[in-house]
C-alpha cells in the first residue's frame, strides 16, 4: 500500500505520528467512521421503537460503506490482504463490529423500558 503525497507532508513527518502503514490506516478508519456517527446520538435512539432505531443505524451505516473515500479504502484493503490481513481487521473492529454492538445494547436498553408504544404487557 502506497501512501499518497497530495497533501505535501512528507512520508518522515507522517510516519513521527504513526510508526507503521497499519497505524495510519487504523487511525484513517476510526476517524472516518467517528466523523460518519458523531452526529448520530445513540442515546437517543429509543429503545422502545427498535426497528426505527436500527433502521437509523443501518441507514447511517449505508451512507457510510457507499461514500466514496470509503470505497477507495475497501479497495486499499482487498488488495492488500494477501500481503497482511492485519488493515482489513482494524477495520471490521472500528467499523463494522462497532456498529453492531451500538445494535446489541438496544435489546438491553429497551427491557429497562417496558414495551415498544402500541405493544400491551403480556402475562
Amino acid at each position: 500500500m502506497r501512501l499518497p503525497r497530495p497533501s505535501g507532508v512528507s512520508k518522515v513527518t507522517i510516519y513521527s505520528y504513526f510508526p507503521t502503514k497499519a497505524d495510519l490506516f487504523e487511525a484513517s478508519i476510526t476517524h472516518r467512521i467517528e466523523a460518519q456517527f458523531s452526529t448520530m446520538e445513540w442515546s437517543r435512539l429509543d429503545p422502545r421503537k427498535p426497528a426505527d432505531a436500527l433502521a437509523k443505524i443501518g441507514r447511517a451505516f449505508l451512507a457510510l460503506m457507499r461514500s466514496p473515500d470509503v470505497v477507495n479504502q475497501h479497495r486499499a484493503l482487498y488488495g492488500a490482504l494477501g500481503k497482511d490481513a492485519g488493515p482489513a481487521a482494524s477495520f471490521f473492529e472500528a467499523g463494522p463490529l462497532a456498529i453492531v454492538g451500538a445494535g446489541e445494547r438496544l435489546p438491553a436498553r429497551r427491557a429497562s423500558c417496558g414495551p415498544p408504544e402500541g405493544e400491551a404487557i403480556r402475562p
